[in-house]
C-alpha cells in the first residue's frame, strides 16, 4: 500500500515501507499494480540510513520532471568544477583572488570535490 506524499501536475511521490516511487499518471482507484503509468523507484528497505538519501533523489527527479529549469545538484556540482578549471587555467593569479572571497569559499567548501 503506497501513501501519497506530494503531487505535482501528472506526478505524484508515493511511499511504501520499501521504497519512495515518482510515478506518472497516477489513479490510486485503479487496481494495485495498474496505479501509475510510468514510474522511477528509489528503494530504501526500510534502513534508516537509505531513507534520507532515497527521498532525496526521489524529490530530485520529481523536480526535474515538473519544475521546467530546474538544475539538478550533480549538474551544477559539474559546471562549478569546469568553471574553476577554467578561471585557473586562464588566470591563476585572479582566479586566486576570486576563490579567496569569504562567500565564495564558503558555498565552495558545501560542494564535494571542488
Amino acid at each position: 500500500m503506497y501513501s501519497v506524499i506530494v503531487e505535482k501536475g501528472e506526478y505524484v511521490l508515493l511511499e511504501n515501507q520499501n521504497e519512495y516511487v515518482v510515478a506518472y499518471g497516477y489513479n490510486p482507484k485503479a487496481e494495485e499494480g495498474k496505479q501509475w503509468e510510468d514510474a522511477e523507484y528509489f528503494p530504501h528497505w526500510n534502513q534508516k540510513s537509505r531513507k534520507m538519501d532515497m527521498l532525496s533523489s526521489a524529490l530530485e527527479y520529481l523536480r526535474i520532471k515538473t519544475e521546467k529549469g530546474y538544475i539538478p545538484y550533480a549538474r551544477l556540482v559539474e559546471i562549478a568544477e569546469i568553471l574553476k578549471e577554467g578561471i585557473l587555467s586562464d588566470d591563476e593569479e585572479s582566479a586566486e583572488e576570486y576563490f579567496s572571497r569569504k562567500e565564495i569559499v564558503d558555498d565552495l567548501k558545501k560542494i564535494e570535490n571542488l
